[in-house]
């Protein structure tokens, strides 16, 4: 993990652990085979000492030749001296790597495993149900005195950020999901994704309904200052397509085409998160997509970016970057899961912004990178920290450390840490941050060779609109499924405005 300063932090990508270990394991095929071709060079020295003639009758010249090959098959610097040094240094490198990928958060894996296991081991015993509930009540009253505490030595009751900002959701989301996935069938120890697997057979009540999707009007010229050229650009316009902005929309996704001077095209698409907190009404972005989403099934919003990606001209081999936030990281994580596996479209890059999607894998080819506030309690509500991979980048930020007051406060409330207009902040604070950075420096020169393009790129802007018809054979009109219909709240995942 590395350290950018004022509360940014680094994990995974090109300069994470996981890369560094594989360069320290190609070091030692490097060195291995430099030790088979110095045993084949001391072979054929061997060969050539062997073939001169020895003793008093051998020529000046043969002596003269057993003379200097004699230095070069034994000694310091003989190839043979040469290639064991070189494979002692190979091991001592191998076990380091093993050594550092093993110890590699060793505590914090160790004690999520437990919590894991006792909750799972909780789950599959007789007494289940009244354990849980015993466990959920000492847990709420656990933490009702710790807030009783800190108001009585403070004077004040503690930020509700606070228990995000140490790792706490996460770590009970994780509990709380092993022992309720331990409740199915079957044996269910260890669950390698329990809030996925906890979702489930909540997901399993959503029937899917089909999508249909309109572009919203001819495409807009985005020039100047307009035409998106980084992560902070994209996510303001994510923000612009959120219902009540400039130019938002239910169920909008905006679509950019990128026409290069040379010819080429590359796209990038902006999914906003949730928009609904029922199952009711026809908006694909709707709460109980996170099920679908957070359990591996199909869901409307994905089926909307791929078929706005259809519509918009995208062809397979143009490169497409997919940036969401909220609900949305979830989607365009999906989506290029299923783009590639299909080979529809071709995502290279997937942008996330407050998104729980630790336990959805990067897709072979794709290099994916992660915002995340440390008092933003959404990136945890799947119960998993970003794993640290090669081509996946997480940058984990902390409000209360920016220079920028608006930040400072927006860390004191969970709405205002998972804004995007916060993350679009974010964004540009990590861009002049991290110069220097080489996981964030791949990122960009990445991004900007394959998708933004040099100078003379054309983006045009194409806004497409989907909806879900709710009435449909299997169950009564707002409805999905049978299920009754769940009153329309405030959204938890994102304001109603970006502020």
């Amino acid at each position: 993990m590395t350290d950018l300063g004022p509360g940014i932090e680094v994990s995974g990508g090109w300069g994470g652990t996981v890369a560094r270990l594989d360069d320290l394991h190609h070091a030692v095929h490097t060195l291995q085979g430099a030790a088979r071709r110095l045993d084949d060079a001391a072979a054929a020295l061997a060969a050539a000492e062997r073939a001169t003639w020895a003793g008093d009758a051998a020529l000046g010249s043969a002596r003269t030749a057993r003379t200097t090959l004699a230095p070069l098959l034994s000694g310091l610097g003989s190839p043979g001296e040469t290639a064991e040094a070189l494979r002692a240094l190979a091991r001592s490198l191998q076990a380091a790597a093993e050594g550092y990928r093993q110890a590699e958060s060793a505590v914090e894996r160790t004690v999520r495993r437990l919590v894991g296991a006792q909750a799972s081991w909780a789950g599959e015993g007789p007494l289940a149900g009244p354990v849980a509930w015993i466990t959920g009540v000492h847990t709420v009253g656990a933490v009702g005195l710790v807030a009783l505490l800190g108001k009585a030595r403070t004077g004040r009751w503690p930020e509700a950020t606070s228990i995000v900002r140490t790792g706490g959701v996460e770590l009970m989301l994780h509990g709380a999901a092993s022992h309720l996935q331990a409740l199915r069938k079957g044996f269910q120890l260890w669950p390698r994704h329990p809030v996925g697997g906890a979702s489930q057979p909540l997901a399993r009540l959503l029937r899917e309904r089909s999508v249909t999707v309109a572009a919203l009007g001819a495409g807009r010229t985005l020039q100047g200052a307009d035409r998106p050229r980084d992560d902070a650009a994209l996510l303001r316009l994510i923000g612009e397509a959120y219902p009540g902005e400039a130019s938002g929309g239910r169920g909008v996704v905006s679509v950019v085409r990128f026409d290069q001077p040379d010819g080429t095209r590359s796209w990038a698409v902006a999914i906003p998160g949730t928009q609904q907190s029922g199952p009711d009404g026809d908006n694909p972005m709707r709460a109980t997509t996170n099920l679908s989403l957070m359990a591996g099934a199909p869901d409307g919003p994905s089926a909307l970016v791929l078929e706005a990606l259809d519509q918009a001209g995208a062809q397979p081999g143009e490169a497409v970057l997919l940036a969401g936030h909220s609900q949305g990281g979830m989607v365009a994580m999906a989506v290029a899961a299923g783009a590639v596996a299909s080979g529809r479209h071709t995502i290279t890059h997937v942008l996330t912004a407050g998104s729980p999607v630790a336990g959805m894998t990067t897709p072979p080819g794709v290099t994916t990178k992660h915002l995340e506030h440390s008092t933003d309690i959404v990136p945890a509500l799947d119960g998993l920290p970003s794993p640290d991979e090669a081509r996946r980048i997480t940058v984990r930020v902390d409000l209360k450390s920016s220079a920028d007051p608006v930040d400072r406060i927006a860390s004191r409330d969970l709405i205002d840490s998972h804004a995007i207009s916060t993350y679009a902040r974010t964004a540009e604070r990590v861009e002049a941050a991290g110069q220097g950075d080489p996981s964030l420096k791949g990122w960009r020169d990445s991004v900007d060779q394959q998708v933004y393009g040099p100078e003379g790129t054309v983006a045009t802007l194409t806004q497409f609109q989907g909806s879900q018809p709710v009435a449909e054979a299997g169950g009564p009109p707002s409805t999905v499924g049978g299920l009754p219909p769940v009153p329309s709240l405030r959204p938890l995942v994102h304001p109603a405005s970006s502020r």
